[in-house]
């Protein structure tokens, strides 16, 4: 897909105007938090936020989360390809696109969990009953498949798509973060107990 640069702000003025600076603030500081996770691997990560119900901003393709800062971003619209400060989308921002349209997700998270990636590569289905709280918590969890889409994100709120990796949404990017945390820890449980 081309995306289309439909106008560049001029200045740092024209870029807060269209993303408040506590808006930046705070995606900032949960993107340096999120980096530190073993499951943010680096370049592969992305993340965006959704604000003002038709902007997303968004990290660059292939950017290191713990050295975020405000220059880093993206300033997209939902509904549009196109981006408003002339910055090319992460790799996967389709898919960002499509759950934000499917749910009422205000933060997306694309990462690589370890134990899921492996507990999903060895055919086994997730256990929660041996930790039964831990489902409503991360409020569900789900491989994609194509004809359930729509299903699948407003039922769950974390999506392992192959060859892609994990996406965790919710309302704000440090919820998306525990959300595979605790996906983690129920799944190394569930890969020592099928040992």
């Amino acid at each position: 897909m081309r995306w289309i640069n439909k106008f560049r702000p001029t200045s740092r003025g024209s870029f807060n105007a269209l993303a408040p600076r506590g808006v930046q603030e705070d995606f900032k500081l949960a993107l340096q938090y999120a980096g530190m996770k073993p499951f943010v691997l680096g370049p592969l990560a992305e993340a965006s936020l959704r604000y003002a119900d038709i902007y997303i901003l968004s990290t660059k393709p292939r950017m290191h989360f713990l050295k975020a800062d405000n220059d880093d971003f993206g300033i997209f619209l939902l509904n549009k390809d196109y981006s408003v400060n002339n910055v090319d989308p992460p790799a996967h921002f389709e898919w960002h696109k499509r759950i934000y349209r499917c749910s009422d997700a205000r933060a997306i998270l694309l990462c690589h969990p370890q134990q899921a990636i492996l507990l999903w590569q060895k055919g086994l289905a997730l256990d929660f009953s041996i930790f039964p709280s831990i489902e409503g918590e991360i409020g569900g969890f789900t491989i994609h498949q194509e004809a359930d889409f729509n299903a699948q994100v407003r039922e769950n709120r974390l999506l392992l798509v192959p060859d892609v990796g994990l996406f965790s949404f919710a309302e704000d990017l440090i919820q998306a973060v525990q959300q595979v945390e605790i996906l983690e820890w129920i799944c190394s449980l569930n890969l020592g107990l099928g040992q």
